[in-house]
């Protein structure tokens, strides 16, 4: 599931530089900041970052996103603004409210909310 380049995790394409291990839970918390992440324990919180975010599937995570891109394997539950992809891989448990420019929903993922498109927004904008 993981690979190792250049000493940091690697999920899914993404370099995570920082890591909430499976088995660490995290009750109240705020993260931000420009690198990836990736949860594979518990966090309830908000995560505001410039890079990719990932829920592997051992994570669960309650709270709000704002990233660059999103990859759910785990459970979350909460809202969602994703510059650019978010991808509901096999196997995720998600319950959010989204906005995103690319959404990527893979068999046997599970979704109940509601999905905006950020780029339709921008579009209307500019007429």
């Amino acid at each position: 599931m993981f690979k190792k380049q250049n000493g940091e995790k690697l999920y899914g394409g993404i370099t995570a530089g920082t890591v909430i291990a499976k088995g660490v839970s995290i009750e109240t918390g705020e993260i931000s900041g420009a690198g990836n992440v990736l949860i594979e324990g518990e966090f309830k919180g908000n995560i505001s970052i410039d890079g990719d975010l990932v829920i592997g599937s051992s994570g669960e995570m309650t709270g709000d996103i704002k990233a660059r891109s999103v990859m759910f394997s785990g459970i979350y539950s909460g809202s969602v603004n994703v510059e650019g992809t978010i991808h509901f891989c096999e196997g995720s448990k998600v319950k959010a409210q989204v906005e995103a420019t690319k959404i990527i929903m893979d068999e046997g993922a599970i979704f109940d909310g509601y999905i905006t498109s950020a780029k339709i927004y921008q579009e209307e904008a500019k007429i």
